[in-house]
């Protein structure tokens, strides 16, 4: 079974084009340095011009509490809150099957 989350996001109007590069460059860095994250995608939602989802996917408890402790994460955090418009919900998943 793999664990992860469902990140619901709303953007200030004028950071959206921050935020997206913000979220492409820590996406980078994640699939390169964490062998355990299966998935870690931005989804735009299509007639909500500054809402998105984030989806993260991770092998193992282990590889999940990698990412959430890794120093480029932390790194990243400020930046990427100070686009926020408003406090994310934020969903645990788990596959089935």
């Amino acid at each position: 079974m793999s664990i992860g989350t469902v990140g619901s996001i709303k953007i200030k109007a004028d950071k959206v084009a921050e935020f997206e590069q913000l979220f492409s460059q820590l996406t980078a860095t994640v699939r390169a340095r964490e062998p355990g994250n299966l998935l870690y995608q931005l989804v735009k939602i299509r007639d909500q011009t500054r809402s998105y989802k984030a989806i993260e996917l991770y092998r193992d408890q282990a590889a999940s509490d990698l990412h959430v402790q890794s120093v480029y994460l932390r790194e990243a955090l400020p930046g990427l809150n100070a686009c926020l418009d408003g406090i994310p919900v934020v969903e645990r998943i788990e596959t089935v099957g």
